[in-house]
């Protein structure tokens, strides 16, 4: 009876503990999703200022997956070669929007992935020379020794 006694008693005190640290972890997460919400702002260029910058604009039109590779490089803190930009044109869309989740990761940019997809696969261009002003804005110089 005793033994009977304790192990209700035990099994009341580890429900206990497992409500307990439910809790803890619900706060957990309240509180990562506080932090998450707080760190992101949004992009300092917008989409379509490409227009502005002839000269930028007609060099992503034409070599974009130049652009990419330098980007990419200067993100990865790694040399650039003619290889990485042949990388970039076979698959320029996911090149696109991995490189834009890599800036966003570095600048603390809000995570937006529908805006993303929408600007990667419909306007390109437009979005390669939006990652390129961000990066320019920040001190980073993506494009080269070509597009300082």
């Amino acid at each position: 009876m005793v033994g009977l006694c304790l192990f209700f008693l035990g099994g009341l005190g580890r429900e206990k503990e497992i409500e307990r640290e439910r809790e803890r972890e619900e706060k957990k997460g309240k509180d990562m999703y506080t932090r998450m919400g707080s760190l992101g702002g949004p992009w300092d260029t917008q989409l379509l200022e490409c227009l502005e910058d002839i000269t930028l604009c007609c060099t992503v039109l034409f070599f974009p997956g130049c652009m990419l590779a330098h980007q990419k490089s200067v993100l990865t803190y790694t040399e650039c070669s003619p290889g990485d930009a042949a990388l970039m044109c076979l698959c320029l869309p996911c090149c696109i929007y991995s490189t834009r989740n890599d800036i966003k990761a570095k600048y603390g940019i809000l995570d937006e992935p529908c805006f993303d997809c929408a600007a990667t696969f419909c306007c390109a261009s437009c979005a390669i020379a939006q990652q390129h002003r961000q990066m320019r804005l920040h001190g980073d110089t993506p494009g080269g020794p070509c597009m300082k």
